[in-house]
Parts: C-alpha cells; sequence; structure tokens
C-alpha cells in the first residue's frame, strides 16, 4: 500500500494459498488494510468484510468477467453486453443466492434498455425489473438494493424523484460509491441542473479516476456548457485509457468543430480511421456524417450513411436518430426538398 501523495511505502504482505480459499483472502486483506488506515469499522462493515458474495467460484469468475465488459460496454457496444448478461445469467443459473450478480443483471438490462438503445423493449425492461425483485428478495434493506433500485427508477422509468429518493437512502451506507454521485449527476442534468449535475460527476471519477464511461459523461457536459477545452481535456484522459477508441478520437476532434468551426482536426481523425479499414468507422459514422455536413460534402455524407447503417447510437442528445432522418439532411444539403420532405 502507497500513499499516493508522498508515494511513501506504508504496507505489503505476500499472500500464497489455494485459490479455494480466494474470499477469506479478500477478508483478510480488507481487514489488514483497514488496519493500517486506522479505520473504526461498525459491526455492519465487519459482517460485510467476512460475508463471501458467494460459495460457487466459478459464478465468482462469470460475475467478474460480466463487471469487466459491461466497464467497456458504452464504447465497444451491444456484443459486450449482450455477452455480460449471458455470463450473469450463467451466475445466478449456478448460484441462485448471488445477490451481486442480480444487482449487476439489472444494469446490464437497463443500460440495454435505455443506454444502448439496443433493445429498447418491455420485454427487456421486465428483464431488469426480474433481476431487482430477485436481489430485493435476498437484501430487501441493503444499501446496493436501494442503489440498483435507483438504476431501475431512472433508466427504466424515468421517475427521477424516486431515484433520488433511493440514493438518499443508499448513501447513509456507501458515502463514498462512485455510483451514487454517478447517477445523481445524470439525474441533475437530465433536470436542467447541469453545473450541480457536473460536479457530481466530478466526484465521481474523483473516486474512480480510470472510469472512462464518466470521464466521456464529463466530456459531454462541459460540451453542453460550452466549455470546449475542458471537455477535450476529458476526453484526452479518456483517450490515455484506451487510445484506440475510435468513437472517443472523433469526439475529441468534433469538439474543434464546435468550439473553432474548424473542420481540420475531425477531418483528419476520419481519414485515419478509414484508413484501418470499414469496420473501423462503424461507431464514429455519426461522426463522420457530421463532419460531411458541414463541410458540405455530398458524396461523404452518402458514404458515411452507408457506414452509420442502422446504428442505434446515433443520437442528439438523448434522442435516438434514425437513417431516414439522416438521409433527409442530406437532401436539404443538395437542395431536394422533395427527397428530404420524404425521409423527414
Amino acid at each position: 500500500m502507497i500513499d499516493a501523495r508522498t508515494d511513501a511505502h506504508l504496507w505489503a504482505q505476500t499472500y500464497d494459498r489455494d485459490l479455494a480459499d480466494v474470499f477469506a483472502i479478500q477478508s483478510e486483506i480488507a481487514k489488514a488494510i483497514a488496519d493500517q488506515l486506522q479505520a473504526k469499522l461498525s459491526p455492519n462493515e465487519k459482517k460485510a468484510i467476512e460475508q463471501p458474495p458467494t460459495t460457487d467460484l466459478a459464478a465468482f469468475d462469470l460475475y467478474s468477467r460480466a463487471k469487466s465488459l459491461l466497464l467497456t460496454a458504452e464504447f465497444r457496444g451491444e456484443p459486450d453486453q449482450r455477452k455480460a448478461i449471458e455470463l450473469l445469467d450463467e451466475a445466478v443459473k449456478r448460484d441462485p443466492s448471488f445477490f451481486e450478480a442480480y444487482c449487476q443483471l439489472a444494469y446490464a438490462h437497463e443500460q440495454s434498455y435505455a443506454v444502448s438503445g439496443v433493445d429498447h423493449t418491455p420485454a427487456r425492461l421486465a428483464l431488469a425489473e426480474a433481476a431487482l425483485q430477485a436481489a430485493t428478495r435476498l437484501r430487501p434493506d441493503a444499501a446496493e438494493t436501494h442503489l440498483a433500485r435507483a438504476g431501475y427508477l431512472y433508466y427504466g422509468l424515468r421517475d427521477y424523484a424516486g431515484a433520488l429518493a433511493q440514493l438518499e437512502i443508499a448513501r447513509r451506507a456507501l458515502p463514498n460509491d462512485p455510483r451514487l454521485f454517478e447517477l445523481t449527476g445524470y439525474i441533475l442534468r437530465r433536470r436542467g441542473q447541469k453545473e450541480e449535475g457536473l460536479q457530481n460527476l466530478q466526484r465521481a471519477v474523483e473516486l474512480d479516476p480510470r472510469n472512462f464511461s464518466i470521464l466521456g459523461q464529463i466530456a459531454h457536459s462541459y460540451q453542453h456548457l460550452g466549455r470546449y477545452p475542458e471537455a477535450i481535456a476529458a476526453l484526452d484522459r479518456v483517450l490515455a485509457i484506451g487510445p484506440e477508441n475510435a468513437e472517443t478520437r472523433a469526439f475529441h476532434a468534433e469538439f474543434y468543430v464546435c468550439w473553432k468551426a474548424d473542420t481540420r482536426p475531425l477531418h483528419q481523425t476520419i481519414d485515419t480511421i478509414l484508413a484501418q479499414g470499414p469496420e473501423a468507422i462503424a461507431s464514429a459514422g455519426d461522426v463522420w456524417f457530421f463532419c460531411a455536413l458541414v463541410e458540405r460534402d455530398p458524396a461523404a455524407a452518402e458514404r458515411a450513411l452507408v457506414a452509420l447503417g442502422d446504428n442505434p447510437s446515433w443520437a442528439e442528445g438523448v434522442i435516438t436518430l434514425s437513417r431516414s432522418f439522416g438521409e433527409g439532411l442530406l437532401a436539404r444539403m443538395t437542395k431536394d426538398e422533395a427527397r428530404a420532405r420524404t425521409a423527414f
């Protein structure tokens, strides 16, 4: 353990045990760290440290892999999301009392329903609700249950007041959980309280500094406020974590268009992505289309629409756009009013 402020070495210990003891080792390490930090643990905190999340190591492995996939799903897309749900379904099948896996499963279904837009259907929402109900049956009063319910109310039902009330209950036991601040930030931003929303997202990323999903959302918050240098700086941090991500690279360059009406950085970035092959541009097709529109380049706009296909994540703010909307914009640019009216 290192004090990051001074780089001073505080504590170290080697653990050489059988993998079957992994949860006992985790509890031992957590207690040792709490002792080194001179933290006073409540009886409930001690109990939480000592209680293994599951007795099934295979289920825990499935859960851990799913959590990792969900961290990258926003940038890697639907396949990661689908795979995470499959892994979590298998985890709770192996251990129907695996509380944390049900919380993650509810979150994964909510993301598919509301964020990626790949399955915005009543059936998907019902799956999220079923996972939440399973978690509630197992631990009705747990702070994590209230946090999971807040996510369902926000992503699934758009019940902002209800979600905030659940977050306040969760905050009593999880005061430093970054998810509390992240979700609060999204709700306040959606309500038009952009500065307050941004402050909560900044607190979330202080607690979870390598979470590129939150960093990306901070960049969008700065964009909405017209603070482009800070938006670009936030995306610099995202790119330091995942430099290969085409979507982030394209957004980074797009901010220069919004800030300085300069399309050159964006055009160069699009050309670089296109040089990697046709698959690379798929996630940035909407930014390519935007670039073609502002440069008044119908041929490039046509190519971008083909690359965009029926991408459900092409959006203006929280409104998902259709391919026909893009065709209407292109027709307006070429002064073909009849075609534009048909497309719209």
